[in-house]
């Protein structure tokens, strides 16, 4: 009876310990994945919002620096060094001609696709390989170019890597933890039963005079121990009557 019982006692913590741990690790894994994607949209936020001050600070550089031409000279970026990893800047006009251009080797396979979309009065953030690439307009009195902006986001990228690594090592930890942690109060939720079930069990007919710990009479365990003290009460009763009789 007592191995019994032990036997079941350690299935049903085993249980309370895994459903803790299924519970803690949904929690985790949620919170861990929510931090790392608005981390992550914070970045490309952060970063878009620098694309954008870099073209049209460049933008505003080449284009008042010169009297507006369309055939205005190309111009390479050691003319204005780039503050940004793979820095890239496209200036064109309304009729899409190029009037600034920071690397000439550069071939951006959706330009048409920005300035479409530039034209339109919106702004288009892409990504191509590496780069992260931003469409932008800018005016210079009456006239509307179109800028295109590219770089590499290589400290940003580092910084996400490094806290997708510590996410998962916290992920671990904290399921490790929250198996010790379920283990341990499933033990101290169960003894209370256990101490009942083995007190149960070293009842018999010719011990009925034994009782069960009633513990806290308000919970539920200790109101099962008070209804089964009551019924012990009641057959020790009755067997001593059937006795006398």
């Amino acid at each position: 009876m007592v191995i019994f019982s032990g036997t079941i006692d350690m299935l049903i913590r085993t249980r309370l310990t895994l459903q803790f741990l299924l519970i803690g690790g949904f929690i985790m894994i949620t919170a861990s994945t929510a931090i790392y994607f608005f981390t992550s949209e914070f970045r490309r936020d952060e970063f878009r919002s620098l694309l954008r001050g870099r073209a049209i600070s460049t933008a505003k550089l080449v284009l008042d620096s010169y009297e507006f031409n369309a055939n205005l000279l190309l111009r390479t970026r050691s003319d204005y060094p780039s503050r940004l990893t793979d820095e890239k800047i496209i200036i064109l006009n309304n009729e899409n001609d190029t009037l600034y251009i920071s690397d000439r080797s550069w071939h951006f396979a959706r330009t048409g696709a920005v300035i479409s979309r530039v034209k339109s009065g919106k702004e288009l953030y892409t990504r191509e390989g590496d780069s992260e690439i931003l469409g932008t307009s800018h005016a210079n009195g009456i006239y509307k170019f179109i800028v295109i902006a590219a770089a590499t986001d290589k400290d940003g990228r580092l910084f996400m890597k490094k806290l997708l690594t510590i996410l998962i090592l916290v992920c671990i930890v904290s399921l490790l933890l929250f198996s010790i942690a379920g283990w341990f109060y499933s033990g101290r939720a169960l003894k209370p039963i256990s101490d009942m079930v083995r007190k149960v069990g070293d009842i018999s007919i010719a011990s009925l005079n034994l009782r069960v710990p009633e513990g806290n009479e308000i919970d539920e365990l200790g109101q099962l121990a008070k209804t089964f003290n009551s019924m012990l009460g009641r057959l020790e009763t009755a067997f001593s009557t059937q006795k006398d009789f």
